[in-house]
């Protein structure tokens, strides 16, 4: 399947809300994030990817796929389309922390090249150098 990726806007939000919803996500959506979307030839978003340019470096904060485009690789093709725009910013690295209750998202992560770096209770760090 072709899919357009684009920076999503304000006006977006309410797309963001229902495939959130849609999939049950249990966490709030930062809407402090800048979003890639990912659509199919409508326009109907199939999934998006958040980083928080607010911080001191990038953090990676979301990544929602809708059910029926799970297991696929539109997340692969999200993480690229996120660290793409992360380098266009001029970072050259970005930071993630993951709940150890979604053991299988730090899995991800490191088979991303992403490597723990700092430890809490409830979770890790992790980080990732892009090219510089």
């Amino acid at each position: 399947m072709q899919y357009t990726f684009r920076l999503l806007t304000k006006d977006d939000i309410p797309l963001i809300e229902n495939l959130a919803k849609s999939v049950n996500l249990d966490e709030k959506v930062n809407y402090k994030c800048d979003f890639i979307g990912a659509f199919n030839g409508d326009s109907r978003l199939l999934g998006i990817a958040g980083v928080n340019l607010t911080k001191h470096y990038p953090q990676f904060e979301h990544i929602i796929v809708s059910k029926n485009k799970q297991k696929t690789r539109l997340g692969v093709l999200l993480m690229k389309k996120i660290e793409e725009y992360i380098k266009l910013k001029k970072y050259t690295m970005y930071v993630s922390y993951i709940l150890d209750t979604r053991k299988y998202m730090q899995n991800y992560a490191v088979k991303w090249g992403m490597f723990p770096y700092n430890y809490k209770p409830e979770g890790k760090w992790y980080s990732k150098r892009i090219g510089d």
